[in-house]
């Protein structure tokens, strides 16, 4: 069942009221789509970079750690894709 929200007359399904708590045939208009799309995208954006900037950070404190583990994996992949 939809939840309502009072404020603006719409419920979260995007289909808005007459006034009197009917809903009206309609979805979300495209700018509103549109405007949640970008905010979202943004918000991945940000979470990237943060995500991006706190690796090279680590990498930079501990790069022998680093090598050292990438060989490791490395190994790893190698000895299961050459299993027969």
């Amino acid at each position: 069942m939809a939840q309502w929200d009072e404020r603006n007359e719409t419920n979260r399904t995007g289909y808005q009221t007459n006034g009197n708590g009917h809903a009206r045939e309609g979805m979300i208009n495209t700018e509103d789509a549109q405007a949640q799309i970008q905010e979202a995208f943004e918000n991945a954006r940000a979470e990237i970079e943060r995500y991006t900037s706190a690796a090279a950070d680590f990498i930079r404190a501990r790069p022998v750690a680093c090598v050292a583990g990438a060989v490791a994996i490395g190994f790893l992949v190698g000895k299961i894709a050459s299993r027969k």
